[in-house]
Order: structure tokens, then sequence, then C-alpha cells
């Protein structure tokens, strides 16, 4: 019976060791939950302040959005008919380039045209002094027109 009581103050101690680790455990398993209670409030309270903040801030947000897509189309527009306008532009210069081109070769013409027409009203003269002033008004009319077409390539560049 001794050894039934010694045995049974074992058991009582251990079972009361084992009740001492549970309430020690179980304790700390409350200031766990008391710890991660405190972080979710204040987890809580920052997203209703920040949810406050963006309900505050969002019609600001949308009119700033609004001003940049009607400036953002605004110069869409403006980029189109500066595009328009530099076609425009660049058509009318070739026109005017080619249009130049014709009137340089009708002006270079000229001038053959006028020998042609002096030798046919003038005299025919075949001394050596008349086949010479007719070389000299020749060569006149070559440079001029050298000078003009040089003259239009740097106004057409």
């Amino acid at each position: 019976m001794l050894l039934e009581t010694a045995d049974l103050e074992r058991l009582t101690e251990d079972v009361a060791h084992r009740r001492a680790e549970v309430e020690a455990s179980l304790h700390r398993a409350l200031e766990e939950d008391l710890r991660v209670l405190e972080i979710q409030r204040a987890t809580d309270d920052s997203l209703r302040s920040a949810s406050a903040q963006n309900l505050w801030l969002e019609p600001e947000i949308c009119q700033r959005t609004d001003i940049d897509q009607s400036l953002l189309e605004e110069t869409c527009l403006r980029e189109r008919y500066a595009v328009e306008e530099l076609e425009r532009i660049s058509f009318g210069a070739q026109e005017q380039a080619t249009q130049e081109e014709q009137m340089l070769s009708k002006l270079e013409d000229i001038p053959s045209q006028l020998v042609v027409a002096a030798q046919a009203t003038a005299p025919l003269d075949v001394t050596e002094e008349g086949v010479e002033n007719v070389r000299s008004l020749q060569a006149e009319q070559e440079e001029p027109a050298e000078k003009r077409k040089s003259a239009a390539v740097s106004i057409v560049g």
C-alpha cells in the first residue's frame, strides 16, 4: 500500500506538472491571440483611413485624368493638323518647283529661238567676222542658261 501511495503521489505530481505546462501554454496562446487581435485592429484602422482618403482623393484623380485625356486628345489633333499642313506645304513646294523647271526650260529655249529668228531675218553674213558674231551670241546664250539652272537648283533644294 505504501507503494501504491507513492505511485499515486508521483502520478499526482505528474498530473500537476502537466497541468501547469498546459496552463502556461494556454496563457501564451491567449497572449498571442491578444497580440494578433491588436495588429488586426491597427490594420483595420489603417484600411479605413486609407479608404476614406481614397474616397476623398478619387474625385481629384478622376478630374486630373479627364484633364490629361483632353490634353492628350488636343495634342493628337494638333499633331494631325501639323502633319496635314506639312503635306500641303510640301505638295505646294513640289508643284512650284515643277512649274519653275518648266519656266526655266522655256526661258532656256528663248535665246536659241531668238538666234534662229535673227539668223532667219538677218542677211547671211558668211564672212569670218559674221561667223564669229554668231558664235559669241551662242556662247552668251549658253552661259546665262547655265547660271539660271544653278540658281533654280539652289532655290528648289
